[in-house]
């Protein structure tokens, strides 16, 4: 009987041991999973605010100030197309593409007063790149291809719609 007695203590000190280790690994899982959601929510306001960045620089395609040439990374020193959301601040250019020759947009134009028409127009081709900075380094860059309608032209090859046409991140 007293060796059993003597073994309690020990025992109860490793039981004791043992729910603090998995209560401290819970602790930690926990602290770790709430870091990972921080870090989601945060991705997905960057994600929004730089959406937000393409389709401003998609309404603003006729604006001659934030259109640049055709040109590879880094677009940071060519633009003053700056806009802010969320308290986040991004930028955006503007680049016309080479169009195909042999595409088309069908575009509605008014003749009369309560008739419609359809004329062939060319494509007119736009890169759009948003990106948010931080420190001035970009966190998030967003890319669309984006078509417009161009001048009359004659109906032949591919018809294509106007709007985007490819959105990327890169």
């Amino acid at each position: 009987m007293d060796k059993a007695q003597g073994l309690i203590l020990p025992t109860v000190l490793i039981f004791l041991l043992i729910f603090s280790l998995l209560g401290i690994s819970a602790l930690t899982l926990s602290q770790l999973q709430l870091r990972m959601s921080q870090h989601a929510l945060l991705a997905q306001k960057q994600l929004q605010t730089a959406e937000t960045g393409l389709r401003l620089g998609e309404q603003n395609l006729t604006d001659g100030r934030c259109l640049i040439p055709l040109q590879n990374y880094p677009w940071q020193t060519t633009t003053d197309c700056v806009f802010t959301v969320q308290q986040l601040t991004g930028h955006y250019v503007i680049e016309q593409l080479p169009s195909p020759p042999d595409v088309y947009v069908v575009a509605m134009s008014r003749r009369h007063e309560h008739s419609e028409a359809s004329v062939v127009k060319t494509a007119l081709y736009y890169r759009i790149t948003a990106w948010l900075t931080q420190e001035k380094k970009p966190i998030i860059i967003l890319q669309s291809t984006f078509i417009k309608v161009g001048q009359p032209c004659n109906k032949g090859g591919k018809q294509v719609k106007v709007g985007r046409l490819a959105w990327r991140e890169i």
